[in-house]
C-alpha cells in the first residue's frame, strides 16, 4: 500500500466515527476493491467519476456496488431511529452482511466495505456500525 493510501480498516474507521462519505474515501474503496472502475479512461469510470464531481455520493455508491469485481447486491434499506441499515451480499447469492451509519450514504459504504472484506481479505472487526 502507497504511503499516505487508506486501507479498508482506516475506511471502515473514519467513517463508523462519525465521518461523512467523501470522494476520497469512494476513490481509495475502488483502488482497493480492484474495481474495474480504477481504469479512469474506461467509460463506465468515467461515467463513476462524473457522478462523484458532481457530488452525488448516493449514485456513486449504487453504480459501484454493480461494477465490482463481485457485484454486490444491495438488498435492504431500513431507516431506524439512529441512521440507516444497509444490508448487501455478494454476486453469486453469498450470506448477507449489514451496516448501520447515521447516513444512509454511509451505510451503504460501511456494507461495501464490510462484503469486500468478507469476500476478499481479512475481516473488518465488528465496532458500532457493523452488524453481522
Amino acid at each position: 500500500m502507497a504511503h499516505g493510501e487508506l486501507s479498508l480498516l482506516d475506511l471502515n474507521d473514519r467513517i463508523l466515527l462519525g465521518g461523512k462519505v467523501r470522494e476520497e474515501h469512494v476513490w481509495s474503496y475502488v483502488k482497493l476493491s480492484e474495481s474495474p472502475l480504477s481504469n479512469r479512461h474506461d467509460p463506465s469510470s468515467k461515467r463513476f467519476g462524473a457522478l462523484l464531481d458532481a457530488g452525488a455520493i448516493l449514485e456513486a455508491l449504487l453504480f459501484l456496488a454493480q461494477d465490482l469485481t463481485s457485484p454486490a447486491e444491495l438488498c435492504s434499506f431500513q431507516r431506524v431511529r439512529h441512521g440507516w441499515i444497509c444490508a448487501a451480499a455478494a454476486k453469486p447469492p453469498s450470506k448477507p452482511v449489514k451496516a448501520l451509519h447515521q447516513t444512509l450514504e454511509g451505510a451503504i459504504f460501511l456494507t461495501l466495505l464490510k462484503l469486500s472484506s468478507a469476500t476478499s481479505r481479512p475481516g473488518i472487526p465488528s465496532k458500532q456500525g457493523a452488524i453481522s
